[in-house]
């Protein structure tokens, strides 16, 4: 299994002092390496064709 877990903004709650007014966890797990690498070469799939 495969677990990717990630955060963005800041939980420090001091809003006055440039915190962030928002905090986001993400988790995604995976049952496999194979569905890892697919999922990996969709999102590379989709780079390439925004121009990323």
């Amino acid at each position: 299994m495969f677990v990717f877990i990630d955060e963005s903004g800041d939980p420090g709650f001091k809003f006055d002092c440039g915190s962030s007014p928002l905090f986001v966890v993400a988790l995604v797990l995976f049952d496999s390496a194979g569905a890892c690498d697919a999922v990996r070469e969709r999102i590379r799939a989709a780079k390439r064709q925004l121009g990323y």
